[in-house]
């Protein structure tokens, strides 16, 4: 099966990512993993057992044009997808999530997974920010297959706040 990981972020802080993607290679699955680099200066991908997919992704202390640059990386990770052909599709975080919920509305993918490792409507975004990815994420969990949480309390919180008819898992 062919597992392609979504993340918008700093690669070398997401050992959980790492772990879930080596612990699918050893089980016989192929992985690769588009990432939005958001670091300075590119992590050395040929370290990495695993193909990536790097799309960089400009921070910006304008919160306005940040939040353009997020979508313009949904934009370019959904564009990659069809040529990678994926099973399944597994966003890590809101703010790489978006592709996969359409890439699975488009039939890219047959199953979205959204590893949902916070409550980030909930972790003190600012209002405006909220607006914004509201219904993104309102959108992301209509569609998903299967939702990842991180402990049990978070799990139970989204079951009751927000509607999917996704599996959910811790």
């Amino acid at each position: 099966m062919k597992i392609v990981f979504i993340f918008a972020g700093l690669l070398q802080y997401k050992g959980r990512l790492l772990k879930q993607i080596r612990t699918l290679q050893e089980a016989g699955h192929e992985c690769i993993l588009i990432h939005g680099q958001v670091e300075e200066s590119p992590p050395h991908y040929a370290d990495f057992p695993f193909q990536t997919v790097p799309i960089r992704l400009v921070r910006h202390s304008n919160k306005v044009r940040n939040t353009l640059h997020h979508l313009q990386f949904n934009l370019a990770a959904l564009d990659a997808l069809p040529g990678l052909a994926p099973d399944v599709v597994v966003c890590v975080e809101l703010f790489g999530a978006l592709s996969g919920a359409v890439a699975r509305a488009r039939g890219i993918t047959q199953r979205f997974v959204f590893d949902s490792n916070e409550l980030f409507m909930q972790m003190g975004m600012q209002p405006l920010k909220k607006m914004a990815w509201a219904p993104i994420h309102a959108y992301v969990f209509r569609k998903a297959d299967v939702i990842l949480h991180a402990e049990q309390h978070r799990m139970e919180y989204c079951q009751r706040h927000y509607r999917s008819r996704a599996q959910h898992f811790l």
